[in-house]
């Protein structure tokens, strides 16, 4: 009698133990392996996922699409390992409201989040929620559940990172105009009524809109420009207080009377610079997409994230 453990059903055991890890390795050796890196092309591993909104906000689920957490991520941590400030628990549907996100938990409450501001706002009815919509002429476009806005979430952010011509670090104009990348997810565009500073999503890559949204465009009238890796320093025009400092981590922004307050608050920070000089927001642009293509070409994981 032949040995069942012939060489076919070893080669068949082989081949069935390579598709189970295939099956349960893929994520592993991905994860981001910097702080702040992966924001848009980390998904999660097996039974953890995350979608990504607008850097640093993302929505966490564990073991079921029902329900998730809607959370704030900290980039001095990894993605794949995040620490994160918990803003909502238990949120089953979500829909995009311009500049509020709107959200349904498991008790049937319902919440409208200003992006801008990071302001949270709580209803007991979801006609309250409409009559709060109605009032700020906002859109309702109806509710998504999580697996169906994770689905369509990385869509986008996947095609962002597919198409060589779009993502943060590649992508020079959207239609608003041109635009410039500091540190994720800060950016400036350059329009024809003037330079403006928000904050970048994927989805600006493909939308058609000629307005940005107001979390977009968090400051503007911008004249003058200065970048210093962990902080912006910019100069607006018709302004009380013209000079105004970003602070990249934390998303404050500060503003000066003079120049002089301005580079004071710097200095006192311990922001480090060898020398400030605010530019004129086009030759900015021009120095500072050759610098991010001289990295990219020679030294690519020098870029902060993503």
């Amino acid at each position: 009698m032949r040995s069942a453990w012939n060489g076919k059903s070893r080669l068949l055991a082989l081949l069935c133990l390579v598709g189970v890890a295939l099956v349960f390795l893929p994520g592993c050796d991905d994860a981001p392996k910097r702080p702040g890196e992966g924001f848009f092309w980390y998904p999660g591993f097996r039974d953890w996922w995350r979608i990504p909104l607008v850097f640093p906000w993302q929505i966490h689920i564990i073991d079921t699409f029902d329900w998730g957490d809607f959370e704030k991520y900290d980039p001095v941590s990894l993605v794949g390992g995040a620490k994160t400030t918990p803003f909502l628990d238990d949120i089953t549907a979500f829909c995009d409201a311009e500049n509020y996100w709107l959200f349904k938990d498991k008790k049937n409450r319902f919440y409208a989040f200003h992006i801008a501001t990071e302001k949270l706002r709580k209803f007991e009815a979801e006609d309250e929620l409409r009559l709060f919509l109605e009032i700020k002429k906002l859109p309702f476009s109806g509710w998504k559940d999580l697996k169906t806005l994770c689905d369509e979430r990385w869509k986008v952010a996947n095609k962002a990172g597919w198409d060589p011509a779009r993502g943060f670090y590649v992508q020079k104009k959207i239609s608003y105009g041109p635009r410039v990348p500091f540190k994720m997810p800060w950016q400036m565009i350059l329009t024809d009524s003037g330079a403006y500073i928000g904050k970048y999503d994927p989805e600006q890559s493909f939308s058609k809109r000629l307005r940005p949204r107001e979390w977009e465009k968090m400051t503007g009238n911008v004249t003058g420009i200065a970048w210093g890796e962990t902080f912006i320093a910019f100069q607006q025009k018709s302004a009380k207080e013209p000079f105004g400092c970003l602070v990249c981590a934390s998303g404050k922004f500060f503003y000066f009377p003079t120049q002089e307050k301005l580079y004071e608050f710097i200095r006192f920070s311990g922001f480090e610079i060898p020398s400030l000089e605010l530019i004129q927001p086009r030759e900015f642009y021009e120095r500072r997409w050759q610098e991010v293509d001289k990295i990219r070409r020679t030294n690519p994981k020098a870029l902060p994230v993503d």
